[in-house]
């Protein structure tokens, strides 16, 4: 049968809810067999109530005086909480009701979110620092992970996603900072601390495309573009110090924006491309947002997201950005817990939404004017842009919320816990 047949396949036994089952997860990391098999229900409540009070206890956190406070608050409808520190990484599969999770223990994990009790996949260790980066290749047959020591580990599917098996590791930088995978095909680019930009293909073995050297301070995050011109490889970085279009198969740029390009405004630490492809919005540590045009690099527009004049710099970065497809709207979240919705005609605001600490992550429930956003403070909050109402709020986590990612067409989240856990919320 074919990878693709196999994908369809497995994606129908999810509507069963028995993608894999017990003796099958048995199997995939059969060095420890108590690790590695279906979590359990907590023995005191089903999986996703309330903890009693435990020495993991997931709704215990630590007040400003130092007594240990209980949140009793908790709509999650599952939890995983094998990492024993904050997990950093957060990606989901493109086909498949499962996620990886990589976290400051050294180590990433593969387990399914559509069961009450999740089950583990696969363990991704090997790595000798914290996993920050990494996800998924194209079409789920390949797992990438990044760490904290610039290490790269490569796993290929095997069984329709139940099993994983190491491929190959590189180490080219001494750390990595962001990885990113090209959408159609099996193709991923990192880049690190240096300032230097790194694209890999994973088919038929993994093998170096091209070295990009341009930025000379750290880089921050990269996205592929014109991703349907097969005659060249598409790509934008930003760095705290400029923003270059790269054409990876030449290892040249097309254009490179620096800090007098930009109004003389540097650090640039979030971006995102626009629905039509043809525009990127880039944020920046000091709340500014620029916009340019991908195809020459023309910068249509810089501006300024901070609300009121007396907020303080380091609350005025833009962690979050995201795009509307139902309609033209940008949004983009900061430290200060603000998140800004602007008409993307005009960029005129229309709404701003609060919450209790830093944005940490935006995203729109695809072809819905739905935006979800995840903060410090422990919670995610889903908001109707075209009304300004509040729709929902996931509740659960004891500290900050590291990021999310959205499955089922966005009703069910799973959310990255700095504590170390992973809350499933099926929320509709």
């Amino acid at each position: 049968m074919s990878n693709q047949q196999d994908i369809t396949k497995l994606r129908e036994e999810e509507e069963e809810d028995a993608y894999i089952d017990d003796t099958q997860i048995a199997e995939t990391v059969p060095e420890d067999e108590n690790a590695d098999a279906p979590m359990e229900d907590d023995e005191d409540g089903e999986a996703g109530e309330p903890m009693e009070l435990e020495d993991d206890g997931h709704d215990i956190g630590i007040n400003d005086d130092g007594n240990i406070e209980l949140d009793m608050s908790n709509n999650s409808s599952a939890y995983f909480d094998k990492h024993q520190d904050s997990i950093f990484l957060i990606a989901t599969h493109p086909t498949l009701p499962m996620v990886m999770t990589g976290g400051g223990d050294d180590v990433a994990y593969l387990w399914t979110t559509n069961s009450d009790s999740p089950k583990l996949v696969a363990t991704l260790d090997g790595q000798t620092e914290s996993v920050i980066a990494g996800g998924f290749s194209f079409d789920g047959s390949f797992a990438v992970t990044g760490d904290m020591n610039g290490q790269i580990r490569v796993w290929k599917s095997v069984k329709r996603g139940q099993q994983w098996e190491f491929v190959d590791k590189i180490k080219e930088v001494e750390e990595i900072v962001w990885i990113t995978f090209h959408p159609k095909q099996p193709i991923f680019a990192f880049g690190a601390v240096d300032g230097s930009v790194w694209v890999y293909s994973l088919e038929p073995t993994l093998n170096s495309v091209s070295v990009l050297m341009g930025h000379h301070l750290t880089s921050n995050s990269g996205v592929f573009f014109d991703v349907d011109n097969m005659d060249s490889l598409s790509l934008i970085t930003i760095a705290d110090d400029s923003i270059i279009s790269w054409n990876a198969y030449t290892s040249t740029a097309n254009y490179t924006l620096r800090e007098s390009d930009l109004n003389n405004k540097t650090g640039w630490i979030s971006q995102a491309v626009s629905i039509t492809g043809k525009t990127i919005a880039v944020g920046s540590q000091a709340g500014f947002v620029a916009l340019i045009a991908l195809a020459n690099g023309n910068v249509l527009k810089i501006f300024d997201t901070t609300t009121s004049d007396d907020v303080e710099m380091e609350a005025r970065s833009v962690e979050g950005i995201a795009w509307c497809k139902a309609m033209p709207i940008l949004a983009v979240g900061n430290v200060q817990g603000e998140v800004i919705v602007y008409d993307a005609a005009t960029f005129n605001v229309r709404r701003v939404f609060k919450v209790k600490d830093a944005v940490t992550a935006l995203k729109f429930i695809p072809d819905t004017t739905l935006l979800v956003g995840s903060d410090l403070s422990g919670s995610i909050t889903k908001w109707d842009v075209r009304s300004g109402e509040q729709k929902w709020e996931g509740k659960g986590h004891y500290a900050g919320v590291l990021g999310f990612v959205l499955q089922s067409e966005g009703k069910r989240i799973i959310t990255a816990g700095d504590e170390g856990v992973a809350l499933v919320f099926n929320h509709e």
